[in-house]
């Protein structure tokens, strides 16, 4: 394949003419299986060079050429051990060769990216493999063969699926940190690429069912487990090629479909107007399954969730999310638990994207999206207009969902197992992991509580274009999740009655002492509003900020009914009628 170059020279120019190409595959191609290259003098440091110019890194090339038996200039074969940041540094003089007069600079950048490399592989990893391959021969490693058995392959279709895999799925990098391992839209778009292209013929590793429409538990299964297992690495450092900190935390369904949920994270990205960069983090994708990665002081996820500024909860049709004790309890955490200092908790947001079925045979599926606040272009219209174009494209939002969502139960809610169950429990309850949790208790109502109010705050424009709060109880709602401030823009909501302020001031429930009310320029509120403003005022509150700019029916009878019903424990008071 080299021609008449030598294949140091071919290497070299290969390399510094793709700067894009992993070292992994130009050395792999260089260097086939049924190749035993013998260096020639000095083609050492034409390597070393080559290896050098790569954005990707040495070691996975060095890696590379010694599986392959490539030889030293001296005709010794690289040795088969692990290149830990301390091997390649030991090998580096015999790779350039005595006297080869290599550049101080050129050792100390190699060095360095020998050690902040993302091409180095754990040693440990490394040595537990050959460990394997010592006792089983030529034979497959003893994780191979469960998942083989897993899959339902034979041997050689076995073999051609991982070869497949590794092919489209090379490691690029390593990330120690799993909260670093966000993933792009890009990214996933080529994991849906490949899952479609290639999961005819899958079968479920549970039913042992022809797959018909590939969920994460067959991505997991098909394509995240054998891809990361011999490099006991998480996905996205198959996929990235540097640190990637998400911006987004997803709380989705294993059983949702890959093709519905990249729709969506697309859909989201779309409609927020996010630059192409922008990742989020899944846990699929982010942990190191195959390597059971332990969590020190805290889940991996709870460390990603002080990283982001939002949470996106992805629903199916179904919504089932909602039925799982896991993504009931990532819900609890990333929106209702109280923040930590440093953190981005008091900024966090939510969004709910949900995958809309078609209307008529052969349509394509959809996704509505509820998103917290107005998207970027809505933001930079008039408040009366964003608000219009806000309601009208949430109206397509279904109300089943918000149903399910309001009426969340965590204790009641399912797990894979038993035991997983019982640890989400007890770490609701802040007991041993291990101790058995009891059926019913007061913590599991305030959990549920604040959660079926958090959601309920994220539809309530829909609840009401489609009737009544309290048709839904949403007065009883909000006021269980117990909030101390609670806040309220009703600006440019057209129709809006006293009864509604009713339903409102009531959910704020008897745990709020700040509340603040924002109504611009609406013909409504008038002095019947602020009488019954003012007689449902919770006792307990000591601060109230009301706007009521350009609110023009209000009057001195209605000032002075607000003026009666103020709380007897206020303590700070901000009217402001200028907008």
């Amino acid at each position: 394949a080299c021609g008449r170059r030598s294949p140091s020279d071919w290497l070299a120019t290969s390399m510094a003419a793709s700067q894009d190409c992993p070292s992994m595959v130009l050395a792999e191609g260089l260097c086939g299986r049924r190749t035993r290259l013998r260096l020639r003098a000095g083609d050492g440091v034409h390597i070393a060079k080559a290896l050098l110019c790569t954005r990707i890194g040495g070691s996975a090339a060095l890696t590379a050429m010694s599986c392959r038996g490539v030889l030293l200039d001296d005709g010794e074969p690289l040795p088969r051990h692990a290149f830990a940041p301390g091997a390649v540094l030991k090998l580096l003089p015999r790779l350039l060769g005595a006297g080869s007069g290599a550049s101080s600079q050129a050792r100390k950048r190699y060095e360095k990216q020998s050690v902040d490399s993302v091409g180095v592989e754990d040693a440990e990893a490394i040595s537990r493999r050959k460990s394997d391959r010592e006792k089983t021969g030529t034979q497959l490693t003893l994780e191979q063969q469960k998942l083989r058995t897993k899959l339902r392959l034979k041997n050689k279709d076995f073999d051609a699926w991982m070869a497949k895999l590794a092919a489209a799925f090379p490691k690029r990098c390593s990330i120690a940190n799993p909260e670093d391992r966000g993933i792009t839209i890009a990214q996933l778009d080529a994991v849906e690429t490949f899952v479609v292209q290639n999961s005819r013929g899958w079968v479920d590793t549970e039913t042992h069912e022809q797959v018909s429409e590939a969920n994460f538990f067959d991505v997991k299964d098909w394509v995240i487990l054998p891809s990361t297992l011999e490099f006991d690495c998480s996905f996205v450092e198959l996929v990235a090629t540097h640190e990637q900190p998400p911006q987004w935390f997803c709380i989705h369904w294993f059983g949702e479909p890959i093709e519905d949920f990249v729709r969506c994270v697309r859909g989201h990205r779309d409609l927020r107007g996010l630059p192409s960069y922008t990742s989020y983090w899944v846990w699929a994708f982010a942990e190191r399954l195959n390597a059971n990665e332990p969590a020190e002081n805290e889940t991996s996820f709870v460390r990603a969730l002080r990283m982001v500024d939002g949470v996106m909860l992805v629903l199916d049709p179904e919504a089932t999310a909602f039925d799982r004790a896991w993504c009931g309890y990532e819900l609890y955490i990333a929106l209702c638990e109280e923040p930590a200092s440093g953190t981005n908790d008091a900024m966090r947001t939510l969004d709910i994207a949900v995958t809309v079925s078609p209307e008529y045979v052969g349509a394509p599926k959809s996704c509505s999206l509820l998103i917290d606040g107005f998207t970027k272009l809505e933001s930079q219209c008039r408040l009366e207009l964003a608000t219009a174009l806000r309601s009208a494209r949430q109206s397509s939002f279904p109300l089943s969902q918000l149903q399910r969502g309001v009426m969340v139960q965590v204790h009641t809610a399912e797990a894979s197992d038993e035991p997983t169950l019982t640890r989400i429990l007890n770490r609701i309850l802040g007991e041993p992991l291990d101790n058995m949790p009891p059926a019913t208790h007061e913590r599991y109502t305030e959990v549920n509580g604040r959660l079926r109010a958090r959601i309920a705050r994220a539809g309530w424009l829909q609840v009401r274009a489609a009737g009544s709060l309290d048709d839904w109880g949403f007065p009883e709602i909000l006021a269980a999740g117990r909030a101390e401030k609670q806040a309220w823009d009703l600006s440019h909501w057209q129709g809006v009655k006293a009864t509604d302020i009713r339903s409102v001031c009531v959910g704020v429930g008897e745990h709020a002492v700040r509340f603040d009310l924002r109504c611009l320029e609406l013909p409504s509120v008038d002095d019947v509003f602020f009488q019954m403003l003012g007689h449902s005022l919770p006792n307990q509150l000591s601060e109230l900020h009301f706007n009521f700019g350009g609110c023009e029916s209000v009057g001195d009878r209605g000032i002075a009914a607000l003026a009666v019903g103020l709380p007897r424990c206020l303590e700070r008071l901000h009217l402001d009628f200028s907008g």
